[in-house]
């Protein structure tokens, strides 16, 4: 069974917009350093990732990996889905990120066959405070034209430890209106994350 099919059945819409209500988080204790940089005692717990985030972007994290964006005048509350693979390597990831490179060329995993033109595949690769990151996005070229979007992946992959934290298949852009890209202020979420290693504890619940 491939990587990607034990996923939550929440992906099959392949939307991961998610209208839900802002949730308790887990709560453990940081070092002081974490503590006044983030301002914050709020550890997240994700299966075998614990990590540090920003509320950023007019967003904060709520329990299940979800971040949410606050509501505006013309939309309900946004998020993104963050999933925990801890222990995986970039290799594993390949199916996930739905882009593999060979030589020098990158495949989409979904064909098997070099990325088109018109799917505008563009690589991320950026680091954060103890973590190496790569992903990319693409464009949908099937379905509904005024339906398609430009989807986001991305994996952080924890320095000298085995946590590993991505986002998959994120609809961040309707082509049809490049002036809404939630790209960025996802990008600012990622980079605010900084993994710690909590001790098993039975006072800290992991979702």
């Amino acid at each position: 069974m491939k990587l990607k099919d034990t996923i939550s059945l929440c992906l099959i819409t392949a939307q991961l917009i998610c209208n839900v209500n802002a949730a308790e988080s887990n709560i453990s204790t940081p070092t002081i350093d974490s503590l006044n940089k983030f301002g914050t005692t709020q550890v997240h717990v994700l299966r075998d990732c614990s990590f540090l985030v920003k509320n950023v972007s007019m967003g904060w994290y709520a329990e299940e990996g979800g971040y949410i964006f606050n509501a505006t005048k013309t939309e309900n509350a946004k998020g993104v889905l963050f999933f925990c693979f801890a222990g995986a390597s970039r290799a594993d990831m390949d199916d996930l990120l739905g882009a593999k490179k060979i030589k020098d060329q990158w495949f989409w995993t979904g064909t098997n066959a070099p990325f088109e033109a018109n799917q505008n595949f563009h690589l991320y690769e950026f680091s954060g405070v103890n973590w190496s990151g790569i992903g990319n996005t693409n464009d949908e070229i099937t379905g509904e034209e005024t339906l398609r979007q430009r989807m986001f992946n991305f994996c952080l992959f924890q320095h000298d430890g085995p946590q590993v934290l991505c986002l998959y298949n994120v609809p961040v852009m309707n082509l049809n209106y490049p002036e809404d890209s939630a790209l960025e202020k996802i990008i600012a979420v990622l980079k605010s994350i900084e993994f710690v290693d909590v001790p098993t504890s039975k006072n800290v619940r992991h979702h």
